[in-house]
């Protein structure tokens, strides 16, 4: 027996129903676990318990055929799309990882040639400080002679 959308391991993003009176039993399980519901509705059904209402003839195979072709293109379609969407999210997320990588390499690069940097600077301002601290000592010497 047919358990209906207790046994699934994902539940439906929407349910697609031909004959809202004789599937009431989904119509009401899918209600409860909030999946939309696409119907098709005849007069003899009541369309307040459908969320999205096809007004047709439930009867008519061919037409039920034809909407069941389109819906199924359309899902195919939705899917494509989505999947091509996340084809290119992937590869924006490849790029950004790519620059991100660059750009670490490139800290990692420059990292030492500014230690260096910071190095020369210091050894410049240490010599400029003893050159300094010997002219003043000169200084005080002349004027103390004096």
């Amino acid at each position: 027996m047919f358990s209906g959308v207790e046994g699934m391991t994902k539940l439906p993003d929407a349910l697609f129903i031909v004959d809202v009176n004789k599937e009431k039993n989904a119509v009401i399980e899918a209600t409860k676990r909030q999946i939309p519901v696409v119907g098709v509705v005849d007069t003899n059904c009541n369309p307040d318990i459908v969320d999205y209402v096809i007004p047709a003839n439930d009867d008519a195979i061919r037409s039920i055929k034809l909407m069941a072709s389109y819906i199924s293109e359309a899902i195919s379609e939705g899917k494509g799309d989505a999947q091509e969407k996340v084809a290119q999210l992937k590869k924006k997320e490849e790029k950004i990882k790519e620059k991100e990588q660059k750009a670490k390499e490139k800290e990692e690069v420059i990292k030492p040639e500014i230690h260096e940097k910071a190095e020369e600077i210091e050894e410049r301002l240490t010599k400029e400080e003893i050159e300094k601290a010997e002219e003043e000592t000169r200084l005080k010497a002349q004027k103390s002679k004096e």
